[in-house]
């Protein structure tokens, strides 16, 4: 064989393995969603047979896939006190948490909490929030 010969089949094997990375990735995306859709229809479930702490963990452990949905009602399950105890930094951090892809909403989100919690305990949650996010929603409790 030739050294062009062994380039192209060299060139062809390594689209092979980049092909099946990408389809392996995808797949694990998608069962990823599943999973999250999953978790969050069985957390709906239990919120309506009022098992409120046990729907919290399961949309816990949803809202780490980054979607909205199970981080708005972590928020207010914080803030009514359902399934974990009424903690108005928690509700805060997971508003911002939720809606950090609309960062203009970020004042205002924050006034409706002014009554509640004084300004430097929005600081606090506000930085909270930027921890949750970067961490990729692991460490989004401690503040």
């Amino acid at each position: 064989m030739r050294v062009g010969t062994y380039i192209v089949i060299l060139v062809l094997t390594s689209s092979v393995i980049l092909t099946s990375a990408t389809i392996i990735a995808q797949s694990r995306t998608a069962q990823s969603s599943n999973e999250v859709v999953a978790l969050t229809n069985e957390a709906d479930r239990l919120s309506e047979l009022h098992e409120y702490e046990k729907a919290f963990r399961l949309y816990r452990e949803a809202a780490k896939s980054g979607w909205y949905y199970p981080q708005s009602i972590i928020s207010s399950m914080y803030g009514v006190g359902k399934g974990v105890p009424q903690d108005w930094k928690r509700s805060l951090m997971w508003k911002i948490v939720a809606n950090r892809k609309e960062p203009n909403k970020k004042a205002e989100l924050t006034s409706r909490y002014e009554s509640l919690l004084t300004v430097i305990e929005i600081k606090a949650v506000e930085k909270a929030a930027d921890i949750c996010v970067t961490s990729q929603f692991v460490d989004c409790m401690d503040f």
